[in-house]
């Protein structure tokens, strides 16, 4: 399929061009700063290890937000290197922000298959979606992921024998 033949499958159903971020957003799924998305996935993994965060960055090719960007990555920098407590038992970066439209259609084709559980990629506080307005502040960020309650425990379904899988 042509490139315009993906958009609209892309994003099914819309009939302006939106951006990534506001097809995140579409989906309940927590936006940070200038059309940068960062989500948290946790798990029960007791073969390995308590809890497992997938933390995934990404941001419109028609949006500039290196210095968002780059804060975050070093926050999770920190976080992987034990400075914040209570650190995670394990923390994984997947940053899209300059994927190729591949990558993306990728990304968007494992959420299609309920590869994720879409409501626990969603950061919940008291029951409260987690959204960042402009610029993260990295010390109220620490102070959220230090007051985070016990991992949730879901199950990611096994792909179709037809449909390839990635492994992040």
């Amino acid at each position: 399929r042509s490139r315009s033949a993906h958009r609209q499958w892309y994003f099914p159903d819309v009939p302006r061009r939106i951006t990534l971020g506001d097809w995140y957003h579409s989906l309940d799924i927590p936006v940070v700063g200038e059309n940068v998305l960062m989500s948290c996935l946790q798990r029960d993994n007791r073969t390995t290890s308590p809890t497992f965060w997938l933390v995934l960055i990404v941001s419109s090719s028609q949006q500039r937000c290196q210095e968002s960007r780059s804060e975050w990555l070093n926050l999770f920098k920190l976080i992987k290197g034990g400075a914040l407590q209570p650190v995670p038992a394990n923390c994984s970066v997947l940053d899209l922000t300059n994927a190729s439209h591949d990558s993306r259609e990728t990304l968007a084709r494992w959420l299609e298959l309920d590869l994720f559980n879409l409501p626990q990629l969603r950061i919940v506080y008291e029951q409260q979606r987690f959204v960042y307005q402009g610029a993260a502040l990295v010390d109220e960020l620490s102070k959220f992921l230090a007051n985070l309650p016990s991992p949730i425990a879901c199950e990611i379904p096994k792909a179709s024998k037809d449909v390839a899988s990635g492994r992040l």
